[in-house]
């Protein structure tokens, strides 16, 4: 454990504290092209949510997009199907009237439009994909519920896709097709395998596993013809997935994180080993819970990422959520074999730290990290 705990330089030294901004209650930042979208919401169910976004992050000037309800995480957008920049923001979660979940398109230029409101179940991420295969982008999501006694669903959520209702209208009403159960939060697109086809690995939050949705040639649209793997149903909630080569053999592995209020939360890494997954503990023991109140757990996210061109290994960074802290999680070696990590607190945010955005967006050749503080109401840049 003490190994874990100590900061390694093999392969990038640590990235330098850049500035900070006020965002009040900023939860999620995402990063959308060169920009960033910031998702913002607080506790008070009758008050109005917003989203807003930094242009340049050079200037870090914040401005605003719109109100929704309790935004979540943004992705880009495609020009091609709304005819301007923009993102699109998947939104709700059990806050009592906060549970009918939407997907929105955001203007990058400013204007939020809801495509599609659930009713009772509210969405976490969204993706661009041509489910059905037939040339036409669609949306790719999980919707979630945390349960409704008697009279609702049960904890969970389902694979959907939603489609305009006409394409020459696409800030139209858009239709929602339930495909099958396996994602309720988040999830990743990514041939995982190695077969040349998209694969979905999800997250199971209300389902407590780690799941994988083979696609059929690429197509996800008819449930009967997908394949279904469970990767780890024995670490409780899951949270946080990516898919992506955590000790540099070439191979596709899984990186997760399990959403635990007991302090025994971790980051895990899979690895498909003789026929089966394999489990490897990338970092456990930092995560112990520090914010106050019902129903608090850690990490968050955990996101791989290059801060070193050509580097073997990929650099970690870990949204503690209720344990408040952020984390940098490095390899101890570039040994392919080895699935060992070294694990050190990169800020503290005093409050509960949200979803991270990772990328170049300066063009500097510098990764960036944009770690929302929600407590205080900062967004802190940090850069290599």
């Amino acid at each position: 454990m003490i190994s874990q705990l100590l900061f390694s330089l093999a392969t990038a030294t640590a990235p330098s504290l850049v500035t900070q901004v006020k965002v009040k209650n900023v939860a999620f930042a995402s990063a959308v092209n060169n920009s960033l979208v910031l998702s913002c919401f607080g506790v008070d169910p009758f008050a109005a949510n917003s989203a807003f976004a930094i242009n340049n992050v050079d200037d870090m000037v914040v401005s605003y997009l719109g109100t929704t309800s309790w935004p979540n995480t943004a992705t880009v957008a495609p020009d091609s199907i709304f005819g301007v920049p923009g993102s699109i923001i998947a939104g709700g979660f059990l806050v009592p009237l906060k549970t009918d979940g939407t997907i929105s398109f955001a203007a990058a230029s400013g204007g939020i439009t809801v495509l599609f409101k659930a009713h009772g179940y509210f969405y976490h991420q969204a993706e661009f994909y041509d489910v059905n295969q037939d040339g036409q982008l669609d949306i790719i999501t999980c919707r979630g519920t945390a349960g409704t006694p008697i009279f609702g669903p049960p904890a969970g959520g389902d694979l959907t896709w939603l489609q305009p209702a006409d394409r020459s209208n696409p800030l139209g009403p858009w239709t929602e097709t339930i495909i099958g159960k396996g994602c309720d939060t988040f999830f990743h697109l990514k041939d995982v395998n190695g077969d040349g086809n998209i694969d979905l690995v999800a997250s199971e939050f209300w389902g407590d596993k780690l799941t994988i949705i083979e696609s059929n040639n690429g197509r996800f649209d008819d449930d009967s013809k997908l394949k279904k793997t469970t990767v780890d149903s024995s670490m409780k909630a899951m949270f946080g997935v990516q898919v992506v080569d955590l000790n540099g053999d070439g191979k596709m592995d899984i990186l997760a994180t399990n959403h635990d209020g007991s302090g025994n939360g971790g980051v895990w890494g899979y690895e498909f080993v003789n026929g089966q997954w394999t489990r490897h503990t990338i970092s456990q023991g930092p995560y112990k819970i520090r914010e106050g109140g019902f129903n608090q757990a850690a990490p968050g996210f955990a996101t791989a990422f290059y801060p070193v061109p050509g580097q073997n290994k990929p650099s970690i960074v870990v949204s503690g959520d209720g344990a408040q802290q952020v984390y940098l999680i490095d390899a101890a070696n570039q040994n392919n074999n080895d699935f060992a990590f070294n694990t050190n607190m990169l800020h503290d945010c005093k409050g509960t730290t949200g979803g991270i955005a990772v990328g170049d967006l300066d063009n500097d050749g510098g990764v960036e990290l944009y770690i929302p503080c929600y407590d205080s109401g900062m967004l802190v840049k940090y850069s290599y």
